[in-house]
């Protein structure tokens, strides 16, 4: 989100600027992150779709005067079959999930709305990404890591642009270069093979030769460099979770002050 507010060259030294920037990382990572928790990584389908009513549920007053066989006493049946699904079922599999989505989504609405209609736009668009990652998900499987890269990369590196200037082509591609690598990297942990780490270094690699076509040669020298660092690193990686985690955690600085110096380069 940051990279992004500094791309957009918007940046001052105001209150208001500074205020702009706190909402939208409180947007950008505590309430896109538990969207994405509370929808995405929830079994919302299994137990929605996978579970059928109750045979028998509690009784329900019916309307006075209703005959029984008749649509209205059928209607209190099943409202007393749903009763049941929802005391024995629903709510001890996703009663606090429901509950925090009250509770989150005005909140969102309208910290999105005081930072302006691009954040709202985004905002639907974090909401949007979040139900597709639940439809197309695997029962069992963890969320695809590409509509999360979207999710903790590119949304927010849109988002800190927008709320400070009209978006720009060059931010933008740099945001999706970025968000590549990221989609990259969450898939280590998964399989360390050639594709992973072409999709990892191409996404920096498309990014730095933009710079290069933009005649920004400083800004793409340091990348590089920064860059070679990460790819040295890449020849110590094994399919173990350890030598996986110790990559992401060395390499993780050099990556975050790589995106900074693009950020710099393409305001």
């Amino acid at each position: 989100m940051l990279c992004g507010a500094v791309a957009s060259g918007g940046l001052a030294a105001r209150w208001q600027t500074v205020l702009a920037l706190l909402l939208a990382a409180f947007v950008a990572d505590p309430l896109w992150g538990a969207l994405w928790t509370l929808i995405a990584e929830t079994d919302w389908l299994l137990v929605l779709d996978g579970r059928r009513l109750p045979a028998r549920g509690e009784r329900v007053p019916a309307l006075p005067y209703t005959a029984p066989g008749s649509p209205g006493r059928r209607f209190a049946s099943w409202l007393g079959r749903v009763r049941v699904w929802i005391r024995e079922e629903f709510a001890p599999c996703l009663g606090g999930h429901a509950t925090s989505l009250v509770v989150m989504l005005p909140l969102l609405a309208v910290l999105s709305t005081m930072l302006g209609r691009q954040a709202v736009t985004l905002s639907l668009a974090a909401l949007g990404v979040a139900l597709w990652a639940l439809l197309v998900r695997s029962p069992g499987a963890p969320p695809s890591r590409w509509l999360r890269a979207v999710m903790e990369m590119g949304l927010p590196w849109l988002l800190g642009h927008g709320i400070l200037a009209t978006f720009t082509a060059r931010s933008a591609l740099a945001g999706v270069g970025y968000t590549i690598a990221y989609g990259a990297s969450l898939g280590l942990p998964l399989a360390v093979n050639r594709r992973t780490l072409f999709l990892l270094n191409g996404g920096q690699v498309a990014t730095l030769a933009l710079l290069v076509l933009w005649r920004r040669p400083v800004a793409a020298t340091i990348g590089g460099l920064l860059l070679l660092a990460q790819m040295a690193a890449q020849a110590h990686l094994g399919d173990s979770t350890a030598r996986v985690r110790w990559y992401l955690r060395w390499t993780q600085p050099l990556l975050l002050v790589e995106m900074l110096v693009v950020a710099v380069a393409v305001k």
